[in-house]
Formats: structure tokens, sequence, C-alpha cells
């Protein structure tokens, strides 16, 4: 009876060693998929300034060539 107390004693504690190296990992893959938000984020943030000074380097083009 105790060896069988201390079998499942030992496979609980293995069990919950498990699920906290399960709960970094997500933890973790939370953390990646959040960083990969902000950049995408940044990303468009920046080509959409980008778009807006290529257009007004056009604006200014046709502004001097007219002016």
């Amino acid at each position: 009876m105790l060896l069988f107390v201390l079998v499942e004693q030992r496979r609980r504690i293995s069990n919950a060693h498990q699920m906290g190296t399960s709960l970094s990992h997500l933890v973790a893959a939370k953390g990646v998929e959040f960083e990969k938000e902000i950049l995408e984020a940044e990303y468009s943030f920046i080509t959409d300034k980008i778009g807006r000074l290529q257009d007004k380097v056009c604006f200014l083009s046709l502004f001097d060539a007219f002016g």
C-alpha cells in the first residue's frame, strides 16, 4: 500500500512538472505571437508613412515643374 501511495505521489509531481513546462511554452508562444503582432503593426505604419511621403514627393515635383 505504501509503495502505491509513493508511486502515485511521484506521478502527480511528474504531471505537475510537465504541466508547468507546457504552461511555460504556452506563455512563450503567446509572447512571440504578441511580438509578431506589434511588428506587423509597425510595418504597416511605416509602409503607410512611406506611401504618404512618396505622394508628397510627386506633388512637390509637379508643383516645382509648374512653379
